[in-house]
C-alpha cells in the first residue's frame, strides 16, 4: 500500500499543475476568454474519445504499466508546444492530443488499484486521499518558493516536466498486477450497453449535470482568482485547501462506505447539495472568508462524491468492465458536460460576466436534485 500511497501523491501532484494552469497558459498566449472556451472544449472533447478507447484497450490486453508511461511521455513532449507556441492551430492541436493522453490516466491509474484492492473503497480511498495531500502540497509548495510565477509558460512547462519526472520514478516501484500478463477473452464490441444496469447510467446521468457545474472551480476558476480577483500566483492557495480538505473526506468517506455505514446515494446527495452552496458563495460573498469555505466544500463537491462514483462502480459493474465503467465516468459524464461548460463560458464571461456564468450554471444541479429524489429508490436498491 505505501507504494500506491507514494504513487497517488506524486500522480496527482502532476494533475495540480495540468489541470490549474491549463485556463492560464491561454491567457498567457493572449488568448480571449472566448478563444480560450473553444480552445478547452477541443481538448475535453479528446478527453472524452481517446480515455473511452484507450482503457477499453486496456481491458482487453492489461498492459496497463507500459500504457501510463507511454501516456506519461507523450503529454510532457506535445505539452511544450501546448504552452509555448502562442499560434491557434498548434494551441488547438497540442490541446487535442495532450487533454487526451493525460486524462486517459486517472481511470488507467483507478482502475489498476481497484484490481489489486478488488474493489475495497477503504484501500482505495485512503491512497486517493493521500494523492489529494500531493495536489494540495505541491500547490502550496510552489507559492512558497514562488515558482512557477503564473504569468511564465516556460516556468509552469519545467514545472510539470519536473513533476513527471519523479513520476516515473515512483511508478517504477509500483506493485504488478498479478493479472497483467494474462490474455482475457477477446470481445468484438467496443462497448455494449448490457454490460452495465440501469441504475449506473441513471447515477452517471445525474453525477454528470452536477460536473456542468463543477467546471467552475475545476477548469474556470484559476483566472477569475488570479485576475478578476487580484490574487495573482497566491490563487493557487485557494486551490490547494480545497484538495487537502478533500483529502481527509475521501479517507474517511472510504472507510465509512467499505462498513456500510452509509451509502454512494448518500455522499453524492451531499456533494450535489454542497455544490449548490459553493457557487452561491462565489456569486454572493466573492471575499477571502467566502472563498475559504467555498474552496473546503471541495471536500464534499468533489471527494464525497468521486469515492461514491468509486464505490457505487464497483457494487454494480463486474470487474472485467471495471476500466471502462470508470473510463465512462471520466469521459462521458465528466469531461463531456465539463466540455459543454468550458466551451459556453468564454462567450457568456465576455458578454454577461462571472457574475451571470455562476447563475446560468446551477441549473443542471438542480435538475441533478430533482433526479435524485424520483430515482432514490431505484439507485439505492440492493445490486443483484
Amino acid at each position: 500500500m505505501l507504494e500506491f500511497a507514494f504513487l497517488n501523491f506524486f500522480f496527482q501532484a502532476t494533475v495540480s499543475i495540468f489541470s490549474t494552469y491549463s485556463q492560464i497558459i491561454l491567457r498567457n498566449l493572449g488568448y480571449t476568454y472566448s478563444l480560450i472556451g473553444v480552445i478547452l472544449a477541443f481538448g475535453q472533447v479528446s478527453s472524452i474519445i481517446v480515455p473511452v478507447i484507450l482503457c477499453d484497450l486496456d481491458d482487453k490486453t492489461r498492459r496497463t504499466r507500459l500504457l501510463v508511461y507511454l501516456l506519461m511521455t507523450l503529454t510532457v513532449l506535445i505539452y511544450f508546444p501546448m504552452t509555448m507556441v502562442p499560434i491557434v492551430g498548434v494551441s488547438i492541436i497540442a490541446y487535442i492530443i495532450t487533454y487526451g493522453l493525460f486524462w486517459t490516466l486517472n481511470p488507467l491509474l483507478d482502475g489498476y488499484q481497484n484490481r489489486i484492492y478488488k474493489g475495497d473503497s477503504s484501500k482505495y480511498s485512503l491512497v486517493r486521499g493521500i494523492g489529494s495531500v500531493g495536489y494540495g502540497s505541491f500547490l502550496i509548495f510552489t507559492v512558497l518558493i514562488n515558482y512557477p510565477n503564473e504569468s511564465n509558460n516556460e516556468q509552469i512547462f519545467i514545472t510539470f516536466a519536473i513533476a513527471v519526472a519523479v513520476f516515473f520514478c515512483v511508478f517504477a516501484f509500483v506493485p504488478k498486477d498479478k493479472k497483467n500478463h494474462e490474455r482475457k477473452k477477446e470481445h468484438k464490441e467496443l462497448f455494449d450497453f448490457s454490460w452495465f444496469p440501469k441504475k449506473y447510467y441513471i447515477m452517471m446521468l445525474i453525477v454528470g449535470l452536477s460536473k456542468f457545474t463543477m467546471a467552475i472551480p475545476e477548469r474556470l476558476l484559476g483566472v477569475y482568482l488570479a485576475e478578476e480577483l487580484k490574487y495573482g500566483n497566491n490563487f493557487t492557495l485557494f486551490i490547494a485547501l480545497g484538495t487537502l480538505a478533500e483529502a481527509i473526506v475521501i479517507i474517511v468517506g472510504g472507510k465509512i462506505l467499505q462498513k456500510d455505514k452509509s451509502s454512494p446515494f448518500t455522499f453524492i446527495v451531499a456533494g450535489i447539495v454542497a455544490l449548490v452552496v459553493r457557487i452561491s458563495l462565489y456569486y454572493f460573498y466573492p471575499v477571502t472568508p467566502g472563498l475559504i469555505v467555498a474552496q473546503f466544500l471541495h471536500c464534499l463537491t468533489f471527494g464525497a462524491v468521486h469515492i461514491a462514483v468509486t464505490k457505487f462502480t464497483a457494487q454494480n459493474v463486474s470487474k472485467e468492465h471495471y476500466s471502462l465503467a470508470m473510463s465512462l465516468y471520466w469521459a462521458i459524464f465528466t469531461n463531456l458536460p465539463q466540455t459543454l461548460a468550458v466551451l459556453l463560458s468564454g462567450f457568456i464571461i465576455d458578454s454577461l460576466g462571472y457574475k451571470t456564468l455562476f447563475l446560468l450554471y446551477q441549473i443542471p444541479t438542480a435538475i441533478a436534485l430533482v433526479l435524485l429524489v424520483v430515482f432514490r429508490k431505484t439507485l439505492k436498491a440492493e445490486t443483484n
